[in-house]
């Protein structure tokens, strides 16, 4: 029954992707503009991002998605015919712009008595994850939309070593211990590709951008499809000039940058190009139809020998939920403060809210014309 759920989720991810990086390319004009072309960015970017239900405003909880981290690097590669082979992407334009990732990370979850041996067979499962993942991010600047690809490898249950963490950090700061991580989700296989679609909705003046996307996860950890969007208000630069706000205009596009843009059917604020100093908030509210998850159902080969998991008619099938916060940028540097809620996922769950940090910096900077 399981490999049921997969078919839709494959199919809609199937389309979803050349459909957004229009697989049949047109190249008409490319040539003529190509005295346009953007430099390449040969900036290394570097994230930590640390989530933890302790970090929500007014009181800290220790249940559900308890605890999770993960450290990315992205960069430019002279490997890209080879990588837009593995990655869908947009066509080659003097407007696209291709980054490629790599991130190892772990997520944490619990139920909502962690000092129960035996915890209740109606609440949340223990369960770690942990993994490595390879992401390319593809920006059509001129069209104002972006293609971002994960593709994700590494193991859930006991080897993601979530309980040593937990009662390691607990242990540091006084905190009860946790008694039933031996009734955690068995070890398994955890691979999965996520497909996101983003392109902007409007925006209408300098300090208001709202944008729209739709998502996609398959494999043997998360199924499910999704809508959402961003809406972004403040001091900021255009949300596709970089995703994490810290990419130099001038050093990395020089002159080329402004005559790009002429002509585009998006307006681009030259001022939300360049500013070297934003403080602005987001809301990132998102619907999502959930087919499967095996933090909540045990893994796909284990899940008959897990003591303790969710029986999939209890699985709430669709789940709403935002992050929010605010982020301020100065230079090469970046931090945010998130706020996060996701409605129950199971019959008899709870609300789960949780917060976290994330710092960004651009290690180096610098750019290559590719003509």
């Amino acid at each position: 029954m399981r490999t049921a759920t997969l078919v839709p989720t494959i199919a809609v991810i199937g389309t979803l992707a050349p459909l957004a990086a229009n697989a049949q390319c047109d190249t008409n004009g490319y040539d003529a503009a190509r005295k346009y072309a953007l430099m390449r960015d040969n900036s290394t970017y570097l994230r930590f991002v640390s989530e933890n239900d302790f970090l929500k405003l007014r009181e800290g909880t220790d249940r559900y998605f308890t605890n999770g981290a993960h450290i990315d690097v992205f960069f430019a590669s002279r490997y890209e015919p080879f990588l837009e082979k593995v990655f869908p992407t947009f066509c080659a334009s003097p407007w696209r712009t291709n980054e490629y990732g790599a991130s190892i990370g772990s997520n944490m979850y619990t139920p909502t008595d962690i000092t129960l041996p035996i915890p209740d067979s109606t609440d949340r499962p223990y369960a770690g994850w942990a993994y490595l993942a390879v992401r390319s991010i593809s920006t059509d600047l001129f069209n104002k939309r972006r293609l971002i690809c994960d593709y994700s490898f590494g193991v859930i249950g006991p080897a993601a070593q979530q309980e040593a963490v937990q009662k390691w950090v607990h242990k540091q700061i006084s905190s009860p211990d946790p008694k039933g991580w031996d009734q955690q989700i068995r070890n398994d296989l955890a691979l999965n590709v996520g497909i996101t679609y983003e392109t902007e909705l409007f925006h209408p003046v300098r300090q208001l951008q709202v944008i729209g996307a739709m998502e996609g996860s398959v494999g043997t950890v998360t199924n499910y499809l999704g809508l959402g969007g961003t809406f972004r208000f403040g001091t900021m630069n255009d949300y596709f000039v970089q995703e994490f706000g810290l990419r130099d205009v001038d050093s990395t596009y020089g002159e080329a940058f402004d005559s790009l843009l002429v002509g585009s059917p998006h307006h681009v604020f030259k001022e939300n190009a360049r500013r070297r100093f934003q403080l602005f908030f987001f809301i990132k509210p998102y619907l999502r139809a959930v087919l499967d998850n095996s933090l909540l159902e045990g893994g796909w080969s284990s899940w008959s020998g897990s003591p303790h998991v969710i029986p999939s008619d209890a699985i709430e099938r669709f789940v709403v939920g935002a992050e929010y916060g605010l982020q301020m940028v100065v230079g090469g540097i970046g931090i945010a403060y998130t706020q996060a809620f996701r409605s129950p996922e199971f019959a008899g769950a709870r609300y789960s809210h949780w917060g976290g940090i994330a710092l960004s910096v651009r290690l180096a900077k610098g750019r290559e014309d590719p003509r």
